[in-house]
């Protein structure tokens, strides 16, 4: 039977209050990755654990974001998070993507995959926060979100790995989504 919803106790509040925010789980591991914090985004990155009896362990500071982030599509590719476009410090998308640096199973820090330093060349086609991404055996579909005036946008992207099977290939279109009509 399903428990009703509880408050949670004080010691595993959020340090502050924010939205916007990417989430994402490896094991027992809980990774909150920037949001909105008093309006502005932020680079700060919250770690939690899930105990075996289901709880909350407080939480404590990860690695922080390259630079601020909100609304950002989260995708996971191979065990790796994809930090995908999202606003900036100014409130404005970005097309920038970042990958997770994983260490012996745990995030370490993030690297600008733009396809430079041995990175997959992931940079958005155009900026965007809020789009929605599905993660696929083979990459990622980017779907939607909104671009630089705030207009919802129709795009679908694909990144697959290449034929090598090695790294991720860029964004490629695929046919657009069907708006409604004014």
């Amino acid at each position: 039977a399903m428990k009703p919803w509880q408050a949670s106790p004080e010691e595993l509040a959020l340090p502050m209050a924010r939205s916007g925010s990417s989430i994402y789980q490896s094991g027992s591991t809980v990774y909150l990755l920037g949001g909105l914090v008093d309006g502005t985004a932020t680079d700060e990155v919250l770690i939690t654990e899930v105990t075996e009896e289901g709880n909350l362990l407080p939480w404590t500071s990860g690695p922080s974001l390259p630079e601020p982030r909100a609304d950002a599509a989260m995708g996971m590719f191979s065990g790796v998070p994809y930090l995908m476009g999202g606003l900036d410090a100014s409130g404005q998308p970005t097309a920038t993507v970042y990958r997770g640096v994983i260490e012996e199973g745990v995030l370490a820090g993030w690297e600008l995959s733009d396809g430079e330093n041995r990175t997959d060349p992931l940079t958005l086609p155009q900026p965007l926060s809020g789009a929605g991404v599905v993660n696929g055996t083979g990459g990622f579909v980017l779907v939607g979100g909104r671009d630089v005036d705030g207009t919802p946008t129709d795009g679908t992207y694909l990144a697959w790995i290449d034929e090598a099977g090695q790294s991720l290939g860029a964004w490629e279109p695929l046919e657009g989504l069907a708006l409604p009509e004014d």
